[in-house]
């Protein structure tokens, strides 16, 4: 018995562990303007600091930008667990227009920062990606960020202690040994 629960165990914590190709979903969200400031997807949260979301802006039709006017406003991205390998493609940009991407770990570390000023597919290094702010300065149309590409590992969720297991474990042999005394 203690073989086939050392085996399960090992086999939930390779499981748990384990990184997953993924890509944000915006095209099943539909085209134009969210009506909030919060997109909330399986694999993450985009949060606008412009007063708005809108999908499939520019020549990206699954992508996002935070709007007002223009898509010049930044925006920040919470993964749902922890992201690596990341690349999208920028667009939709007027002359002059750049945008600062800063990738955080869970602990608010600055891992890698890259600077944007065309269209093109940025790809980041980094590992144990947590989130994402874009800080776009346009003065023109601004950035959209699509066709994403990115491995996520999902957020563990927190162990029961030793201590409840022992209590479980006691509990079980309580129940056993007065059911055999009622038996008795």
């Amino acid at each position: 018995m203690t073989k086939l629960m050392k085996i399960t165990a090992v086999v939930v914590a390779m499981a748990a562990s384990s990184a997953s190709a993924a890509t944000f979903d915006f095209i099943g969200v539909g085209n134009g303007v969210v009506g909030s400031d919060t997109l909330a997807l399986t694999e993450g949260t985009f949060v606008s600091s412009g007063g708005g979301l809108f999908v499939g802006a520019g020549s990206l039709p699954d992508s996002i930008c935070a709007v007002g006017p223009t898509c010049a406003h930044d925006l920040s991205l919470e993964f749902n667990g922890v992201a690596s390998n990341i690349s999208f493609t920028l667009g939709g940009f007027g002359v002059g227009d750049t945008v600062e991407i800063s990738l955080f770990d869970e602990m608010d570390n600055l891992l890698e920062v890259q600077t944007g000023a065309a269209d093109g597919v940025l790809t980041f290094l980094s590992a144990g990606v947590t989130s994402i702010f874009f800080d776009d300065s346009s003065t023109n149309a601004g950035f959209s960020y699509g066709n994403w590409s990115f491995d996520i590992t999902p957020t563990a969720a927190v162990p029961l202690p030793a201590a409840g297991l022992l209590l479980l474990g006691g509990l079980g042999a309580l129940g056993l040994g007065r059911r055999k005394r009622k038996a008795a």
